[in-house]
Formats: structure tokens, sequence, C-alpha cells
């Protein structure tokens, strides 16, 4: 038989085994190259394989011709599969320990269809997950759509692993944790490259932490940078918790915030957020209204009852649909109730009150006093005497306060009040730009007029006026070095002027006109005299004219004279009349209401005539009478005057009334004294004689017949 052991010095054999380019080793079969060792497994007519390991020390099973390879197993143990890889079809049963696919200490068991695991240190006996060795196991398992991730403490081979959930995800897509989740990344900059965690989606996503637990424990976001952590968490009593080192805010179940303090619990017509031990601001949540409150020391109890959080005085601001109110309370004790005081509103037409509610009337509305830079303060009264709005100095250094009223051209003024004291050491006023009095009220003593700082008009106390005076001692008094007058100017027609115009320093007092120079038309001098149309009296009488025009009377029958002339006749006239033409002429006429002329008092040189209206113009239906008769029935007394015990010839007035009515005036027994015409009288004298002739005539003839 040949020589087998060495066959072209390719195939070589001895007692260990079979060796190709060189002597078998430690196998049986050994394959030596310097370039690629391998086999070639060539069924006829059918795919051809290669199994080699190449210059790189990986070992590759690959289908000749045809890439990529089927298996690749690196140096340090990795294997790499491109296609299917199925493992044994072998079904568990109660005592079972078999794997389908085992990679060191992961393998894959399938106990049935859709329920599969790949388990590290872990098997399914049919009954329960038990430990292959010692120490921890995991399983990755598949099931229903579903895939889950378990774990289990560290355990004894063989025992029972606790096996707990860790992960799942549905076959819906949602996921559900056990346990801590840590999610590592992050980028230089604050944008998407620095995500960790990122849920996406095209409709509602939501993120769920829960715990079932009703002891009170939370469930919590938590989010921290440096060892700096921040965290939202909530309890099962439906609040949410927003802490870092402590707890920072809270959202309980009604909505209410707290800040730096847990919220109170409010009814359900409120919602409020609370910031520290004091402020809060609490808004209506129902229809009930349009309602917000800024406030402090303030909450709202479950039976929408307002109440102090902590022992003090209490304030809110409350919009109140469109009214803004400012509201307070002094101190009281902590979760007491409180009924608010409104100070000041705001309404909706942006009127202000202060102090009041009714706004109505202006933009700003006061009730009450104004304190101005600590030290003006503007007040308002109301006492018997009526409302008062009054300004005053707080400052005891400062004497005087008042209104400056100002424009861009300058200070036009002030109204002003001073005082060193109470009473008539207090000033009131009005103050011209240069500080200066222009009107100026001394209390009970004086009111002044000022112009430059002079006194032009002054009133004192007992309502004495005085122009150019601070004294006066009557009310009008009219004081000037000069020429002390009143001027009334009519414009461009003429200027008359009251006072001493014309006549200097003389005493005189005129009325008159400066038309064609200063003249006078009235003077009275200082020693009585009254001169119409020239200034001074002299040796001529003057002339002049006066014309008086009234209709004045008190009660019903005392008229009081137009002209009321008092005199002694032992020493002077009451009235003189002098004609000016030495031929005579009308003295005093007198004319009716139709201004026709209806008697006159006339002189001559000589003597003075007394004439009343008789024209025949003037008359109509003349008739005759029996003047004899009537005279005969006409009472004629010597009798005494009352007043000064004269005697005199006459008639008594209502006794002439009853014969002849036209020559009496009055009633009798009236307030009035009646009066009586004697002249009236003549015309019956003279029908007397008349008649008395012609008796006289008849008898003179009867006689001489």
């Amino acid at each position: 038989m040949a020589n087998l052991s060495n066959i072209n010095n390719i195939l070589r054999t001895n007692s260990t085994g079979v060796g190709i380019f060189a002597d078998a080793g430690s196998y049986p079969l050994e394959i030596t190259s310097t370039t690629t060792a391998g086999v070639k497994l060539i069924n006829t007519g059918n795919a051809t394989y290669d199994i080699y390991a190449n210059a790189s020390e990986e070992f590759i099973i690959a289908k000749s011709g045809v890439g990529p390879n089927r298996l690749v197993i690196s140096s340090g143990g990795d294997a790499t599969f491109s296609g299917i890889i199925t493992g044994t079809s072998g079904v568990f049963g109660g005592s079972t320990t078999d794997s389908t696919l085992k990679v060191g200490s992961v393998e894959t068991q399938s106990y049935s269809v859709n329920n599969t695991w790949i388990a590290d240190n872990q098997y399914y006996d049919g009954s329960n997950y038990r430990y292959r060795a010692n120490g921890y196991g995991t399983t990755i398992g598949f099931g229903l759509g579903t895939i889950s991730l378990r774990n289990s403490a560290n355990g004894s081979a063989g025992a029972i692993a606790d096996n707990t959930l860790r992960y799942i995800m549905s076959a819906a897509g949602d996921n559900t944790f056990t346990g801590t989740i840590t999610c590592s990344g992050g980028a230089a900059n604050n944008d998407d490259s620095a995500n960790a965690l990122s849920v996406t989606g095209s409709e509602h996503i939501r993120a769920i932490v829960d715990t079932s637990s009703t002891g009170g424990h939370r469930a919590s976001y938590v989010l921290e940078s440096n060892g700096n952590e921040v965290s939202i968490a909530t309890t099962g009593s439906s609040e949410m918790i927003f802490s870092n080192t402590s707890e920072r805010m809270r959202i309980d179940s009604g909505g209410d915030v707290g800040i730096g303090t847990t919220p109170y619990a409010a009814g359900s017509t409120w919602r409020s957020f609370y910031v520290g031990s004091s402020a809060s601001i609490i808004s209506r949540q129902s229809a009930a209204g349009v309602d917000t409150m800024f406030s402090n020391n303030l909450y709202i109890d479950s039976a929408n009852v307002d109440k102090r959080r902590t022992t003090g005085a209490a304030a809110r601001i409350f919009i109140n649909d469109d009214i803004i109110r400012f509201q307070n309370i002094g101190s009281g004790a902590s979760n007491t109730s409180i009924s608010f005081v409104e100070r000041m509103r705001i309404d909706s037409a942006g009127n202000v009150g202060i102090g009041m509610t009714n706004t109505s009337n202006a933009k700003l509305n006061v009730n009450g006093n104004l304190l101005l830079d600590g030290s003006a303060e503007i007040m308002y009264s109301l006492t018997s005497g009526g409302h008062f709005l009054s300004i005053r100095s707080r400052d005891s250094a400062t004497s005087g306060c008042g209104i400056r009223i100002h424009s861009p051209y300058g200070d036009p003024g002030y109204f002003y009040g001073e005082g060193s004291g109470s009473g008539s050491s207090s000033y009131i006023g009005i103050l011209d730009g240069a500080g200066q009095w222009a009107v100026q009220c001394r209390t009970s003593t004086f009111t002044a007029l000022h112009v430059n700082g002079s006194n032009r008009l002054h009133i004192d106390s007992a309502g004495n006026v005085g122009i150019g005076t601070t004294s006066p001692t009557s009310r009008l008094e009219l004081k000037e070095a000069i020429v002390p007058r009143i001027t009334l100017l009519k414009t461009g027609i003429l200027t008359w002027f009251i006072g001493n115009q014309s006549q200097g320093a003389s005493n005189n007092f005129g009325i008159g006109t400066d038309s064609g120079g200063n003249t006078d038309i009235l003077t009275l001098t200082n020693i009585g005299d009254v001169l119409f149309s020239r200034p001074t009296k002299t040796s001529t009488p003057t002339y002049g004219n006066a014309y008086i025009s009234g209709d004045y009377a008190v009660g019903s029958t005392n008229y009081y004279a137009q002209v009321f002339v008092e005199h002694n006749s032992v020493t002077n006239h009451g009235i003189v009349l002098k004609e000016k033409n030495t031929s005579g002429g009308v003295q005093v006429a007198f004319l009716n209401s139709n201004v026709t002329l209806v008697g006159q008092i006339t002189t001559t040189a000589t003597s003075t005539g007394y004439a009343t209206s008789s024209d025949y113009r003037l008359k109509e239906d003349l008739q005759d009478f029996k003047g004899l008769d009537m005279v005969s029935k006409i009472p004629v007394y010597d009798f005494k005057w009352k007043t000064d015990e004269s005697r005199s010839y006459g008639v008594v007035a209502h006794e002439l009334q009853e014969v002849l009515p036209d020559a009496v005036s009055g009633e009798k027994d009236a307030e009035e004294m009646q009066g009586v015409d004697y002249s009236k009288i003549v015309p019956l004298l003279v029908k007397s004689i008349q008649e008395l002739k012609a008796e006289i005539e008849i008898l003179k003839t009867q006689i001489n017949n």
C-alpha cells in the first residue's frame, strides 16, 4: 500500500490526524496556509460554499461567487449574519431547559405562537422563569404585538426569578415604564440637537407619570442641571406641586394656585392665585359676573366668604365688570370675616371717586381732604353754612399757601392765603405775577384791590368803600390829591364827570361834561349853593334848566313831592323865579299827560298872573245856570286853624263839594286831607253879580215907573 503520510507535501497524516500543507497538530484535521486557509464545499450542480479564515483573522462562511458573506466571526468573537437565523422548533415541556437559540449567556426561547423571549441568564420552564446560573436575569418578551422588558434580582441557578416588568410597549404603540428612565444626550447649543427625549405626534399626545398610591406619594417630573433640581409633581389628592430645594408652587384640585404658600380652597364661584403670606389674585370663574381682585391678606373660603389670611389689616383692588374699586379694612385676627370699605373707584367712563361712590359728576370726585407734598392740604367740609373747599398749609414754618396759575408765558398770579395766627391776622386773596397783592381780604377787617402793589379800592368791615383811601368813613369815599372825580364815557359822543373836574383844588362838587372843554352843568358849593350851568356863585343869578320826572308813591294816597324845598322864610325864599325878559312872561307852565298846556303862572314888570286853560276851542255845550242860587247854598265861616290857631274866612271842603264838586280835591275822611280851589267859586260869584244886577235893574225900573 502506498505511503500516505505525505502526498506531494500537501496532505500529511500522523497519529494525531490529517494536516494539509502542514503536519497535523492538536486537531484531527488542520489546514495551514500563509494566505487563506479554507475549505470549499462543492455540491455538483448546486451551490458551492467557502469556509475559510483570512489574513484578518476572521472566520467566514460564504456562498462562492455570491455576496455578502453568510457568516463572519471576527477575531474578537463578534458574529455577523446576513439573512435569517432560525433556531430549533422544539417546544418546552414542564422540565425542558433547552433553548431555541443561545449566544453566550443570551438565549432565545419560544413557548408558543406570539410568545417568545430573548433571555440573559434566564429560561422559562413552562411555568416559571428560572436562573441558568448564579446572578441577575433579564428578558425581552414578544407576544400579541407587545414588547416587554423584565429583570430579576440576584439569584441562584435553578431558582425561580421574580422577573419584574420594567417596560412594555402595547400593540397600539403605548409605552409603559416602571422604575427610573434615564435619557442621556446634550449639545453645545440649546436647540433640537440637545434633545435627549422627544415625544412627537400629529394628534393628541399625553405623557403620563402615574402612581396608584393613595398614601400621599407623589408622581413627579424632575429637571436637574449641575446638581440643581426642579420638579413638577402630583399627589393622590389631584394637586400639582412645583419644587426645587423645597416646594415653591402648588395647584390644588379646584384650580387654586399658591406660590410660596398652600392655596386656600375657595367655593365653586372663585379661583385664587396666592403669592407668599399676603398677596393674592382672585377671579370669578362663573357666569355670575366678570370680577377680579388683586389683594393683600385676603382669601375666599369654601363658602365664598372674604377672610384674613393672617392677623392684620387687609386691602384689595376689586375689578367688578367695568368698575375698579379700591377697598381696605383695619386690623383683625386671622381667618376672621372681612367687610371691606371702599376708598376709591374708577368707573367705566374713567371718572374717579375718592371717598364716594357717585362718580357721574366729574372726572375726579373727592369726599375728604387732599394732602399735597406733605405740606399743602385741600379739604372739603360740610357745615351748617354750606359746602366748603379749603386749601391750607400744614408746614408750621410756612405762613401761606395757595393755587398757582401758570401759562407758557409766565406766572399770571396765585390764589393765595397766609396767616401768622387766627382771626384778623389771616389773609386770603390773589397775588400778581410779581408776588404782590392783587386782591386782599383780611379776616373780619377789610377787602382790597391792589394794582402794582398799591391799594386802589378798599372795603372795610363796616361795608364802607374807599377809592384812594384805606380808611373810608362813609359807604363810598373817593380820595384824590388833585382832582377827585368819576368819569362816565359814552364812546364817541360825550364824556361826563362827577366830582371836582374843572375847579382844581377848590372844594366845589360838580357834574359836567368835557364837550367844548370841562363844563360844569351842576355845581354844589362848599357852602351849600346849587348852581346850574355856571361853576361859581356871582351877583348875577345863575341861568340853567332842570328837568325832574318821577312817579313814586307810598301807599295809595301819600304822594311824595318830586321837588321838596325846605327853607326859613325869615331869612330867605323857598323858590325864586325870575323872568329875564323885562316885558314879562311865563314863569311856570302846567302840562297834562298829553303835553297840553292847562295852566300857567305869568309875570310882568309889576305883577303876577295865574291862569288855567279856558280857550273856547276846549269847550262845548255852553249852558246857563243859576249862580245866585248856588252861591246861596255855600256855607261860609269865620274859623280858626288848628295848626297855629290863626283865624281866616272860608268854606269847609266837603260842604262845598255838595254844591261845587269841581272846586274840591280829595274825599271826606280820606287819609289825604281835602283841599279847595277858591278860584273855581269865582264864576259863581260873577254869575251871582250878574243876576243881582239884573234884579237891581228891574227894581230900579219899577221904582222909576
